[in-house]
């Protein structure tokens, strides 16, 4: 019962903190431990009440069962040999498994979350603000013939277009005249793997086998359509993304706020982000939202016009009727109240501008505008964004992970934002997934600390022993190996659901060793710890073996956004086999050295350490 219980409780403690997680990203993770602490409650019922139930039917007297014997000698061989070498065995081997886990730390990449094969991927962007709706829609045809033409090459299902509109990553909406977006469905995948392609039709009651004809990867679709408009040249277009359907934590993978009172400055440090990010291979789009406002002209006496009055108040009087959108007049009509609107529609005449006459303040006479008055010609920004107060711009990327990812971007664009930061001008914060990243880190480091003194707590009661509890928990750094190297052996980046699975492997993984430990502290001699180990070999072995079969779908055959999960399986599953191997040898040598004297073996050295015991 209290093994039992025990192992439940650590498992339960290595997730349960990970309710704590703030901001998009820890609502999306918070469903997993909420989900596996169910369940744990779930099997503590199976096995104290309906596992003895059915094992009473199941398992009568006289009935056959494997024949363990030949395994069990050879691990007893293999325990025996690590037991004479323990000293070395316990010092070399930690040190070489730890130096291999950086290692291999150094040989991955790093992503937030994996990249899955939508159906789903879209086209957004924008045009100057001058552009009205049907100007947008009009300008768009292009690239939706050219999406036409590609249609069967791309294996697009449907393209629908919205101009005025367009949605955000993070669920939000954008309207304006000048915005667009092109939602592109494609067809479903064909099945990728045996269990899509006869588990799951056979499973599930809403599956489709219609219309799963698509053989290439969403990514590869964005590269030719990346490729297929390299060259677009629409007048008064400013913003062209591709952007493929993924997890809403993230509005761009690379976000760098800027901020600068100087606003050439501002503009050159955008230029030079994006002239940088250019040359980088696996960048999809990139952008920044320091979008032109509307042409602005400003006017202020000359010294010919400060003599005849004017100022730059009365100038502006002047001219505003004339040129801005004004109510010339208001009445009642058929259908309610009618207002008669004026707006000169040459705006963007300047000439026009300069030769328009008015009158002088005292009313003398009429005089040109360009003989009384300087033109400063500008133009602002279309939107003012601030944060904590201050004005910000971001220049932002996505990209294709499986070339660079957001981290491997930074790195590359390193010395550009330091010769910004440097020029004194601009200061710059980094977003997206790095600031993500931060968050995260920091508080899965206090979730981990939290589940540690938890999981300690919870074994040092079940033992009654600092030695014993020590023991158990020594396993946990050297598991993590194997988590890191099944994400090698599977190809698949490094991403925050990794560290989660990771992080739960914590409390699995000691299960098998609070078993073990239960069991081989009771004996008194070498040849007792031997025995009594072997006989926990078959339920520790069958408990990993099942786990791991129990994972393999996720490991092995994830598809679609299942993708997004495949990390923390392959941390649990690859880290448990890992860990299996940890306490089956590498905890009893461990048991052996810090329990010498009672096993008949007399160490010095450890007769002074008594606070152990």
């Amino acid at each position: 019962l209290v093994p039992v219980l025990a192992s439940s409780l650590t498992t339960i403690f290595a997730f349960f903190p990970m309710l704590a997680l703030t901001n998009e990203m820890g609502e999306f993770l918070k469903m997993i431990p909420v989900a596996i602490v169910i369940l744990i409650f779930a099997s503590i019922l199976e096995s104290f009440v309906f596992l003895p139930i059915h094992s009473l039917h199941a398992f009568k007297k006289g009935s056959a069962e494997l024949n363990w014997t030949p395994m069990n000698n050879l691990y007893k061989k293999v325990l025996h040999f690590n037991i004479k070498l323990k000293w070395f065995f316990v010092i070399s081997f930690p040190v070489l498994v730890l130096f291999g886990t950086v290692q291999l730390f150094g040989l991955m990449k790093y992503q937030l979350f994996p990249e899955f094969d939508s159906d789903k991927m879209f086209i957004r962007g924008s045009f100057n603000v001058n552009h009205s709706v049907e100007d947008t829609a009009k300008k768009l045809e292009v690239i939706e013939n050219g999406l036409l033409e590609m249609q069967d090459e791309l294996q697009i299902k449907s393209i629908s277009l919205l101009a005025g509109f367009q949605n955000t990553t993070l669920g939000g909406v954008e309207i304006k005249p000048n915005v667009f977006e092109l939602n592109i469905e494609l067809h479903n995948k064909v099945p990728q793997n045996f269990i899509d392609k006869y588990v799951t039709p056979n499973l599930s009651p809403s599956y489709d086998p219609n219309g799963r004809i698509r053989d290439i990867h969403v990514a590869e679709i964005a590269e030719k359509i990346k490729n297929r408009f390299s060259d677009l040249n629409i007048e008064g277009m400013e913003e062209f993304l591709i952007i493929r359907d993924k997890p809403a934590v993230t509005k761009y993978d690379v976000e760098i706020q800027l901020n600068s009172a100087d606003e050439v400055a501002l503009r050159d440090a955008i230029s030079k982000l994006e002239n940088k990010m250019s040359g980088i291979n696996g960048i999809i789009s990139y952008g920044n939202d320091a979008k032109d406002g509307i042409r602005e002209v400003k006017l202020y006496p000359n010294a010919y016009g400060e003599s005849l009055g004017f100022s730059e108040a009365s100038l502006s009087r002047a001219v505003a009727p004339f040129f801005l959108e004004v109510e010339q007049s208001r009445g009642l009509g058929n259908e309610g109240i009618v207002q008669v609107v004026t707006r000169e529609k040459n705006l963007e005449s300047i000439e026009l501008l300069q030769n328009f006459e008015i009158s002088t303040p005292d009313g003398t006479k009429f005089v040109q505008i360009k003989d009384v008055a300087n033109f400063k010609d500008f133009y602002g920004f279309d939107s003012i964004f601030k944060e904590d107060g201050v004005s910000v711009k971001t220049v932002y990327a996505n990209v294709d992970t499986t070339i660079i990812t957001a981290t491997e971007v930074l790195q590359q664009i390193d010395t550009t934002l330091n010769e910004i930061q440097n020029s004194g001008k601009v200061s710059f914060a980094l977003k997206g997934e790095q600031e993500q990243n931060k968050q995260m880190m920091k508080e899965l480091g206090l979730a981990f600390m939290i589940a540690m003194f938890l999981i300690f707590i919870t074994l040092l009661v079940m033992f009654n022993s600092f030695r014993a509890t020590f023991t158990v928990l020594s396993v946990i750094p050297l598991s993590v190996i194997g988590a890191v190297g099944g994400h090698i052996l599977m190809g698949v980046n490094f991403t925050m659901p990794s560290v989660i699975g990771i992080l739960g492997l914590a409390g699995v993984v000691i299960n098998n060793g609070v078993v073990m430990l239960e069991f081989i502290r009771k004996a008194h001699s070498i040849d007792e710890v031997l025995e009594r180990a072997s006989l926990r070999l078959r339920p520790i072995l069958i408990t990993s073996i099942t786990t791991f079969v129990g994972l393999s779908t996720l490991i092995f055959f994830a598809t679609g956004q299942a993708v997004i999960l495949q990390p923390i399986s392959i941390s649990l599953g690859f880290g448990l086999i890992w860990g299996t191997v940890l306490n089956l040898i590498f905890l009893p040598v461990v048991f052996v050295i810090l329990n010498g004297k009672r096993l008949g073996i007399e160490y010095p050295l450890l007769r002074k350490l008594a606070f152990w015991r």
